[in-house]
């Protein structure tokens, strides 16, 4: 496989996580707060189950980082890594730009 057919993978991957139910809410989630706890971001994402699938593969795809918090019932906090921090600025302008794109056209 060849640099470019190996980009053009990653990226029809990188898209396809980003249509996934949840995504995107999660990472502007936490690149606005710094920081979330699983009780959170269930307000945001529609179903528990999906919550933790999606936490799941942020986290494997090293998107978010989980930190053990030591306080009483041990909680989680989820943080963006520098890729996720990167990814989250650049969803962001994308975001502004394509919104610019769609409201130039109505």
């Amino acid at each position: 496989m060849n640099k470019t057919s190996s980009s053009s993978n990653a990226l029809k991957k990188l898209i396809k996580l980003l249509a996934k139910e949840g995504v995107i809410e999660i990472l502007l989630f936490i690149h606005k707060n710094g920081s979330a706890r699983y009780k959170d971001l269930v307000a945001i994402v529609s179903s528990e189950p999906t919550l933790v699938r999606r936490l799941n593969e942020l986290t494997s795809l090293k998107i978010l980082e989980r930190k053990l918090l030591d306080e009483k019932y041990r909680p989680v906090e989820y943080h963006l890594t520098e890729l996720g921090a990167e990814l989250s600025e650049r969803l962001i302008k994308t975001m502004n730009e394509l919104e610019k794109i769609y409201f130039k056209n109505l």
